[in-house]
């Protein structure tokens, strides 16, 4: 599990690297092609969606929890 974790968040679970640039990225894109928002992720991950948002706006550094949630509500381990 935590190399599947170390895929979503590129090794990087600090603010503002360019790792959560492609966590961003790559989960945008995952989204899209579930047609799911952010909103949605938030509810079906349990992450608050304050911090779904500060993900996105790299604002905030992830924790490895919730990219364990993030990654299991996508049903996903391969985000790289």
């Amino acid at each position: 599990m935590q190399s599947d974790i170390n895929a979503l968040s590129g090794g990087a679970l600090s603010e503002g690297t360019r790792e959560e640039e492609s966590l961003s990225y790559r989960l945008n894109e995952i989204l899209k092609q579930k047609g799911w928002t952010r909103y949605r992720l938030s509810k079906e991950s349990g992450v608050p969606v304050s911090t779904i948002y500060g993900i996105f706006n790299r604002n905030i550094g992830i924790s490895f929890r919730n990219i364990q949630k993030i990654a299991n509500a996508l049903g996903t381990s391969d985000f790289i």
